[in-house]
């Protein structure tokens, strides 16, 4: 008579499980792009001077191009517009507490006081806000 085999599965354990072997990978991801994005932050810890000089060039090649789209925009808001107060122009309904706001209202009668500007103001207040919004971003990525 034959001995009876125990049970195996279907091959040798693996060394490092599945799961492991996932986090280790993000891990090198990780720790790829973080000192990718730290060597092009600080040029100065890379000993090669090729490379460094290459990445010198890439990083003022785009702060030059950040610095110009930011000269271009405007810094202030057109007169009028600056002048006047935001709740002046809300519907009275949405200022008061208990009332339901009415976003559709309040969106058409923006539009249709944008509409009776001219191309050049209506312009000028779209790069307004564009240039707020990019200040805004580049202050809170800052901190």
């Amino acid at each position: 008579m034959s001995k009876k085999k125990k049970h195996q599965s279907d091959g040798p354990r693996p060394l490092i499980s599945r799961r492991l072997r996932r986090r280790f990978i993000r891990l090198f991801l990780f720790a790829t792009v973080a000192s990718t994005a730290y060597a092009f932050y600080d040029p100065a810890i890379i000993p090669d001077e090729g490379i460094k000089g290459r990445v010198e060039s890439l990083r003022s090649q785009a702060l030059d191009l950040a610095t110009q789209s930011q000269s271009k925009l405007p810094t202030s808001l057109p007169q009028e517009i600056a002048s006047s107060n935001l709740l002046d122009k809300l519907p009275q309904g949405a200022i008061l507490g208990e009332q339901q706001i009415d976003v559709d209202t309040i969106f058409s009668s923006l539009t249709s006081k944008l509409k009776q500007l001219p191309q050049d103001q209506v312009k000028q207040i779209k790069r307004d806000f564009c240039s707020d919004l990019i200040y805004e971003a580049t202050t809170s990525a800052q901190r």
